[in-house]
């Protein structure tokens, strides 16, 4: 989906849920890099394998404990849900930076979704997490990580085109 327009945003009414511009602390559109180290078993020899990785991107607005995060839908029926938003990788990654920069306990996601047809709406789908909820589902994501390098380490290479499309992520 394409970035909101500002007429778009002004008109769904949205900004009323947002902190005010200028607020103390608030952070727009903020880069952030996370550096994931973590242990695997290896599955022909069984000794224990290190790796790390990196993540990173930008996060749209965060202000102390809360990450937003503005999203474009057709339709607000593709908005994510409660539990999609905590099984989410990118909203766990922000979460997770934001603990470790921050000190809190606790992280509230809250995703802005903005209909791009019809009659211009908003929906906020929010959830609190802890520091364990998060590395849970980074960790999930890790396991995968693991995988798609043994895969296309067996392949050579692995051109991007010969990867399947897995059409249950194309809401819109």
């Amino acid at each position: 989906a394409s970035p909101p327009g500002d007429k778009m945003i002004l008109n769904s009414g949205v900004l009323s849920e947002l902190p005010s511009p200028g607020t103390v602390g608030m952070k727009v559109e903020q880069v952030f890099a996370l550096k994931v180290e973590w242990e695997s078993e290896d599955p022909v020899t069984g000794s224990a394998v290190q790796h790390q990785s990196g993540f990173w991107g930008f996060k749209d607005v965060e202000y102390l404990d809360t990450v937003y995060d503005l999203k474009t839908k057709r339709d607000l029926v593709y908005a994510l849900t409660r539990e999609e938003l905590s099984e989410d990788l990118q909203a766990c990654l922000y979460g997770l930076d934001n603990l470790l920069q921050t000190g809190h306990d606790t992280v509230t996601l809250k995703w802005v979704f903005l209909q791009t047809q019809g009659k211009p709406q908003f929906k906020i789908t929010d959830v609190t997490l802890d520091r364990g909820d998060l590395e849970s589902v980074v960790t999930q994501h890790l396991d995968s990580l693991v995988s798609m390098a043994q895969y296309a380490g067996q392949k050579g290479s692995l051109p991007v085109l010969s990867v399947p499309p897995n059409t249950l992520k194309c809401a819109d």
